[in-house]
C-alpha cells in the first residue's frame, strides 16, 4: 500500500465522524501531531494545532500558540472544540522530575479540567508504552498489565501519572479514551531509526547483549488510525496499546537497516552490564559539567535496545476494531527511502526571497589568524546581516550584528573581558535598524530574526526590533539560556544584548524533518514551501545554523554564519586556524560541518556559499565604502 493509499484509507475513517467536527490537537506539530492533523484535515474537518511555535509548524490545521502548563490558555483552546487529541508531552528521557510533571501530569490535568469545563464531546490521551519499562524483559504485556513498582524515568513516571488523571476523570464521565504508542517510526521522524543510524554513521552503535531481543514497533499511519478510531464521539471509553503486532528481532531488523542506508555492516558487541556502566558514567559527566540538552549515551536507552518489549493489542482490535494497514516490513521499507531522500538536493521552488546585506561593524586582525596560508596584512573582518524579504512572510534578519549596546554590556566585569579579547568597531549610524530606516524600512516592518548563534557580534541588535519573533535552534539557546557572567564570556554571549521579554518571544526548532542537502541530512523548512531551510552547522557554537535560500532564476545561496571566516578556506579545503580552533565551542562538530560544507561547494558549484565575515565577500559589497558615505553625511 501507497503513502498516498494510506492517506485515503486514514481519511476515510475519519470520516465517520459527525462533518466538520472542530478539532483540538495538542502537540500538533510533532511527528504524531502533525500527521494525525493533515488526515483529519483532509477529512473536511476543521483542526486546531496547539503548540509552542507557529515556527514548527508542518501540516495542515489552524495553528495556535498556547501553552499546555498554562489552565487559561487550554481553557481557551478548548472552548467550542467537538473532539480534543492530546498529544503534547515532554518525551525525554532525561531531565527533572519537576519539569516533567509541570508539562505531562499538569499538562495533562489543564486540558482534562478545560474538556470537562467546556463540555468537549470527546477526549483522546496519547500515552506511551515507556511507562512499563523496567529494565527486565516483558512479553506479552496487556492493557490490564499494573504499572511497574520503580518507574524507569521521569518520562515513564509522569505519563503514568497522566493516564491515572484521565482514567479517574473518565470514571466521573468524561467520554474519553487513552491510547498508548509504542516505538512510532516513519517518514518524517527523527528520534527512532535515524538516532541508531547516526550513532552507527558516528562508529557509536554497537549490539548490547545478546542480541536477541524482540520488540514491537509501530509505524506511523497505523497509530494514526487507532487515534482516529479511538476518537469517535460515539465510540467505547477505555484504554489501548496500538502496534504494528509483528515482534521482530531487533538487532537483525537495526543490522539491516544501517546496512541499507550506511552501505556498512554493524559491526562490534557490547555486554550489557558493560553498557549500562559506560551509560551512567556519561550521564554523570554530562551532569557535572551541566550540559545542555540529553546526554549521547543514557541508561534508559541501553535498556531499550538490549530488553525484550511485546505488547498484545486485545482491546485496539475488539474495543476499536483496530488492524494495522502497514505492515512493519513496508513500514521500515519507507522509512529508509525518506531517509535515503533527505539527502537529495532540495529543488528550487516556485517561491523564491530577495536578500540584501548589511554591515554593522568589524574587528581587525592579521588575515593569517583567521585563514592558514593568508597574508599578515592588517584585514577588517565586518559582522554581516542579512536582510531576507518574501513575498508572502515579509521581512526576516539573519542575526542582528554589532551595535553600540556592546560597549554598554562590556562596562563591568567579567563582561569586560570580551571587550578586552575582541576589538569592536562600530557607529550608532551603523546598527541594522539605521540601515533599514536609510531604505525606508521601519524596525516594526521586521517580522522576525533568525538568530544562527548567540554569540555577541549576531545578536548585538535583537533590542532594536521589539515587535519581531526570534528563531534559533533549540540546542543554541539551551546552550545560553541560563549562563551568565563568566561562563556566558567563554561562549561569547552577553546576556544584557537580549530584550527583557526574550524568552516569551523565542521560537526553537528542536527537530529538523525537510529533506537535507548532500551530506547534511535534515532541514527545517521555515516557511513551508521552500524558500527559506535552516540547517544544523554545529561546531563553531553549539547549534549554530546556517540557511539555504531559493533566488529568483534557479539560484541559490547558503548563508554559512561562522562555519568558515572566509570563502577561501571553502574553496581551497584549507584546515581551520588556531583562531578558529581557539573559540569553537565543539571542535569536532566544527569539523564535520566543514567538512559537509566543503563537499557540497564541489558537488554544487552553482550554489554561493556565504561566510559572515569574509573579507572578500564584504569587498564585493562595498562595506568600507558604504559605512564611510554614511559618517560622511553624518559629518556634512
Amino acid at each position: 500500500m501507497a503513502i498516498a493509499d494510506d492517506l485515503a484509507e486514514l481519511v476515510e475513517l475519519a470520516g465517520v465522524y459527525p462533518p466538520r467536527q472542530r478539532i483540538l490537537i495538542t502537540g500538533g506539530t510533532g511527528f504524531v501531531g502533525s500527521r494525525l492533523a493533515d488526515v483529519l484535515s483532509n477529512a473536511g474537518h476543521t483542526v486546531t494545532i496547539v503548540g509552542r511555535s507557529k515556527y514548527r509548524v508542518r501540516s495542515d490545521g489552524d495553528f495556535v500558540a498556547a501553552d499546555v502548563t498554562s489552565p487559561s490558555d487550554m481553557s481557551s483552546v478548548c472552548a467550542d472544540k467537538d473532539i480534543v487529541f492530546h498529544s503534547a508531552a515532554l518525551t525525554s528521557a532525561w531531565g527533572s522530575l519537576e519539569e516533567h510533571r509541570r508539562v505531562n501530569t499538569q499538562g495533562t490535568q489543564n486540558v482534562v479540567d478545560a474538556c470537562v469545563e467546556h463540555q468537549v464531546r470527546r477526549v483522546v490521551h496519547v500515552s506511551s508504552t515507556a511507562i512499563f519499562f523496567e529494565y527486565r524483559d516483558r512479553q506479552d504485556l496487556t492493557d490490564d498489565a499494573g504499572f511497574p513498582k520503580k518507574f524507569s524515568c521521569h518520562y515513564a513516571q509522569t505519563k503514568a501519572e497522566s493516564e491515572t488523571i484521565v482514567r479517574g476523570a473518565i470514571e466521573q464521565g468524561l467520554n474519553g479514551y487513552i491510547v498508548r504508542a509504542r516505538a512510532v517510526f516513519g517518514p518524517g521522524d527523527n528520534v527512532l531509526l535515524p538516532r541508531l543510524i547516526e550513532a552507527a554513521r558516528q562508529g557509536r552503535l554497537r549490539q548490547i547483549g545478546a542480541g536477541k531481543n524482540f520488540c514491537d514497533l509501530t509505524y506511523v499511519d497505523n497509530l494514526i488510525a487507532g487515534l482516529i478510531r479511538a476518537g469517535n464521539p460515539d465510540g467505547p471509553q477505555g484504554l489501548c496499546t496500538i502496534t504494528n503486532e509483528e515482534p521482530l528481532d531487533l538487532w537483525d531488523t537495526v543490522r539491516n537497516i544501517v546496512k541499507e542506508v550506511t552501505g556498512k555492516e554493524l559491526k562490534g558487541r557490547v555486554p550489557y552490564w558493560l553498557a549500562m556502566r559506560v551509560a551512567h558514567l556519561i550521564e554523570l559527566g554530562h551532569t557535572i559539567r551541566s550540559k545542555p540538552g540529553e546526554p549521547a549515551v543514557t541508561r534508559y536507552g541501553v535498556g531499550l535496545l538490549a530488553k525484550h518489549q511485546t505488547f498484545v493489542s486485545a482491546a485496539a482490535n475488539e474495543e476499536l476494531g483496530y488492524r494495522p494497514l502497514v505492515s512493519v516490513g513496508e513500514g521500515i521499507e519507507r522509512t529508509i527511502e525518506d531517509l535515503r531522500a533527505r539527502r537529495e538536493v532540495p529543488l528550487p521552488d516556485q517561491t523564491t526571497v530577495t536578500v540584501k546585506f548589511f554591515s554593522t561593524g568589524y574587528v581587525a586582525f592579521r588575515r593569517h589568524l583567521a585563514e592558514r596560508g593568508a597574508s599578515k596584512e592588517m584585514t577588517r573582518f565586518h559582522t554581516t546581516v542579512a536582510m531576507i524579504t518574501h513575498p508572502v512572510h515579509g521581512i526576516t534578519l539573519f542575526d542582528t550584528g554589532h551595535s553600540m549596546r556592546f560597549f554598554d554590556a562590556t562596562k563591568r566585569m567579567p563582561y569586560r573581558l570580551y571587550r578586552y579579547a575582541t576589538k569592536v568597531f562600530s557607529d550608532p549610524q551603523w546598527g541594522i535598524e539605521k540601515w533599514l530606516e536609510r531604505d525606508g524600512i521601519a524596525a516594526d516592518d521586521v517580522q522576525r530574526v533568525v538568530i544562527s548563534h548567540f554569540h555577541a557580534d549576531h545578536i548585538g541588535g535583537l533590542r532594536a526590533f521589539p515587535n519581531a519573533d526570534f528563531v534559533s535552534t533549540e540546542k543554541a539557546w539551551e546552550n545560553v539560556r541560563t549562563r551568565k557572567g563568566i561562563g556566558a564570556v567563554k561562549r561569547a554571549f552577553l546576556p544584557d544584548l537580549l530584550p527583557e521579554d526574550f524568552p516569551e518571544r523565542i521560537h526553537t526548532i528542536g527537530q529538523f524533518h525537510a529533506p537535507g542537502f548532500g551530506p547534511l541530512s535534515r532541514s527545517h523548512d521555515l516557511f513551508r514551501d521552500g524558500s527559506v531551510r535552516m540547517f544544523d552547522l554545529d561546531g563553531h557554537a553549539i547549534g549554530q545554523c546556517g540557511l539555504l535560500l531559493q533566488l529568483a532564476g534557479g539560484r541559490q545561496m547558503f548563508l554559512l554564519a561562522d562555519a568558515f571566516w572566509s570563502a577561501p578556506e571553502i574553496d581551497q579545503e584549507l584546515k581551520p586556524s588556531f583562531g578558529f580552533r581557539l573559540i569553537a565551542e565543539n571542535v569536532s562538530a566544527a569539523l564535520k560541518t566543514r567538512a559537509a560544507i566543503v563537499q557540497i561547494a564541489k558537488s554544487h558549484p552553482e550554489v554561493e556559499m556565504v561566510c559572515n565575515h569574509c573579507p572578500d565577500f564584504s569587498k564585493t559589497q562595498r562595506f568600507d565604502e558604504r559605512m564611510q558615505e554614511v559618517l560622511k553625511t553624518r559629518h556634512v
